[in-house]
C-alpha cells in the first residue's frame, strides 16, 4: 500500500472578519486543513480499491469515513513569515477509529496475508493505540489581503491519511471478500457432497460386486460337490472300498480351507474370508474328483 507525499491545499471564506492575522488553531485554518484531509484521504481510498480491482463506491465509502472522528492537538505555530501573513505550523492529527472498522480491516489483511494494523501502524512508524492513530503533520496557512479568505496548505506526507485509507479500503473489499468466501466454501460443500455421494455409490456397488462373488463361489462349489458325487455314486465298490478316506478327506478340506480363510490379510472382510473358503474347498474338491476318476478308471 502507497505513501502520500502531495502538496494539499484549501481555502475557507471568513464571514464578518477584517482582520488580516491569522493563527494555526484557529477554527477558520483548522476547518479547512481537517476537509484537506478528508478529501486526500476519500482520493487514497479510492485509488486503494482501484489497486485491488473493487468497484467504487463514493457513498459508502464517505460513510466509513464519516465514522472516523479527526482531531488536531499540540497545536503550534513553527515559524512565522516576517514579510507576509503566513503562518507555519504543526500539530498531531488524530483519527478515532471505531472497533468495528478495525476488525473488520484486520480480517481482510489477514485474508490477503497483510499483516495486522498494528504491524502496519509500526511499520509507517505511526502511533496506533486504543484505536487512536496519531501523527505530527505540518501545514501553512495564510488570510489573502483583504482578510476574506484563509489559505490552507500541507506540503507533508500524511501517514494518518494512509494509514486510515487503507483501512477503509479493506473495509470496502470486506463484502467482496465474504462473498468471495462464502462461494468458496459453498464450492467446497457441494464438492464434499458430490464426493460422499460417489463414495456411497462406489461402496454399494462394491457391496453388489461382493455378492455376486459370493453367490458365485457358492454356485461353484455346488457345481463341483456335484461333479465329485457324481463320480462318487458311479460305483459302490469305489465307495466302500475308499468310505473311510473319503470321510477323513472331507474333514481335512474342512479345516484346511477354514485356515485359508482366517490367514487372510487382516483388513480382509467377512465376505471375502468366506469366498477365500469356498474358493479353496472348489479347488480341493475338483483335485479329488480327479484323483477319484483316476481310481475309477484304474479299476475297471
Amino acid at each position: 500500500m502507497r505513501t502520500l507525499l502531495t502538496l494539499l491545499s484549501a481555502a475557507i471564506i471568513l464571514s464578518g472578519c477584517s482582520s488580516k492575522e491569522i493563527e494555526c488553531g484557529d477554527p477558520a485554518t483548522l476547518a479547512p486543513l481537517k476537509g484537506l484531509i478528508q478529501e486526500s484521504l476519500e482520493e487514497h481510498t479510492k485509488k486503494e480499491v482501484a489497486t485491488a480491482e473493487q468497484d467504487w463506491d463514493a457513498a459508502k465509502a464517505r460513510a466509513l469515513a464519516s465514522k472516523v472522528t479527526l482531531a488536531f492537538t499540540d497545536i503550534r505555530t513553527s515559524k512565522k513569515d516576517p514579510s507576509s501573513t503566513k503562518r507555519f505550523c504543526e500539530a498531531t492529527l488524530n483519527a478515532t477509529i471505531p472497533s468495528e472498522l478495525i476488525d473488520a480491516a484486520n480480517q481482510v489483511r489477514t485474508a490477503i496475508n497483510f499483516k495486522d494494523l498494528t504491524h502496519y501502524a509500526n511499520a509507517l512508524d505511526l502511533k496506533f493505540e486504543a484505536g487512536k492513530a496519531s501523527y505530527t503533520i505540518e501545514y501553512a496557512a495564510q488570510p489573502t489581503d483583504d482578510g476574506k479568505k484563509v489559505f490552507v496548505e500541507s506540503a507533508k506526507g500524511n501517514k494518518v491519511v494512509i494509514f486510515v485509507s487503507d483501512l477503509l479500503a479493506a473495509n470496502l473489499m470486506k463484502p467482496a471478500l465474504d462473498a468471495a468466501a462464502t462461494q468458496k466454501a459453498q464450492a467446497q460443500e457441494a464438492a464434499e457432497a458430490q464426493k460422499a455421494q460417489q463414495e456411497r455409490e462406489q461402496q454399494a456397488l462394491q457391496a453388489q460386486q461382493a455378492s455376486l462373488q459370493l453367490e458365485r463361489a457358492k454356485a461353484g462349489l455346488k457345481e463341483a460337490n456335484n461333479q465329485i458325487n457324481l463320480v462318487w455314486n458311479a460305483s459302490p465298490e469305489l465307495r466302500k472300498e475308499l468310505l473311510a478316506e473319503q470321510r477323513t478327506w472331507l474333514k481335512q478340506r474342512e479345516i484346511e480351507c477354514k485356515l485359508r480363510a482366517t490367514s487372510a490379510a487382516l483388513d480382509a472382510s467377512d465376505n471375502d474370508r468366506e469366498i477365500i473358503r469356498l474358493q479353496c474347498e472348489i479347488e480341493m474338491t475338483q483335485q479329488r474328483t480327479q484323483v477319484l476318476r483316476n481310481v475309477l478308471l484304474n479299476a475297471s
